[in-house]
């Protein structure tokens, strides 16, 4: 939704209008689209005059879904968390890695929001 629904729904509003910027508000999962498109397509920051974030998401503790139960049990079992490469994310070449294979920027800030709503991951 990052990659491609949000510059989509932003560049058709400032086509439809003939506008060059948009003001946003984002309430709780919209929030989190626009700071991730944000953070991998500068060109789209600069076409957002103003962004209200409201209720942003913060902490995914609450979050009930049988996939994130998944990722956490195989965490858990296999100690690797399937992209979630612990020791070595935090190497330069671990970053670079799960950069590329993941082919999102900021993987380490994605591994640490799991973690912190998984406090019994993060002690692991």
């Amino acid at each position: 939704m990052a990659l491609h629904d949000m510059p989509a729904m932003i560049n058709y509003v400032l086509t439809t209008t003939d506008h060059s910027t948009l003001s946003y508000a984002g309430h709780s999962e919209g929030t989190m689209e626009v700071f991730a498109s944000f953070s991998v397509d500068h060109e789209l920051v600069k076409k957002v005059s103003y962004f209200g974030a409201l209720a942003p998401v913060a902490y995914p503790g609450h979050i009930t879904s049988p996939i994130f139960d998944l990722m956490t049990d195989t965490y858990l079992v296999l100690g690797i968390g399937l992209w979630l490469y612990r020791e070595r994310a935090h190497t330069p070449v671990g970053k670079r890695q799960l950069d590329a294979t993941t082919k999102w920027p900021k993987s380490l800030e994605i591994q640490h929001a799991f973690e912190n709503g998984r406090p019994h991951v993060a002690d692991r």
